[in-house]
C-alpha cells in the first residue's frame, strides 16, 4: 500500500522523537521499533500542536524542517510556527 504523503510528522515513540519533513526520515525512526507512534500532518501548526500534546514538555525532541536541523525542549517548539 503507498504511502499517503504529509508535509511533517511527528514521531511521539520511535529510535528519535521530533519532527521531520520527510517521511523516509520519520520511517527511520519508526521501523522495528516495538511500540512506535507516529502521525502525519499537513500543515507544520497541527503537527507542532500534535508534538506538544504527545511528547513530554522536559524532553528534548529532533527538529528537522525546511534544511534546518536541531534539537530542542518541545516547550521552545512554538518558534516553528512563525515559519509554517
Amino acid at each position: 500500500m503507498a504511502h499517503k504523503k504529509y508535509c511533517y510528522y511527528v514521531v511521539a515513540s520511535g529510535v528519535k522523537k521530533g519532527i521531520f519533513d520527510k517521511w523516509e526520515r520519520c520511517r527511520e525512526q519508526v521501523d522495528h521499533f516495538k511500540g512506535n507512534c507516529y502521525k502525519g500532518f499537513h500543515s507544520l501548526e497541527e503537527a507542532v500542536l500534535y508534538a506538544e500534546e504527545s511528547i513530554d514538555k522536559e524532553e528534548r525532541v529532533a527538529v528537522e524542517i525546511h534544511g534546518e536541523i536541531s534539537e530542542e525542549f518541545i516547550k521552545d517548539l512554538k518558534r516553528w510556527n512563525l515559519t509554517a
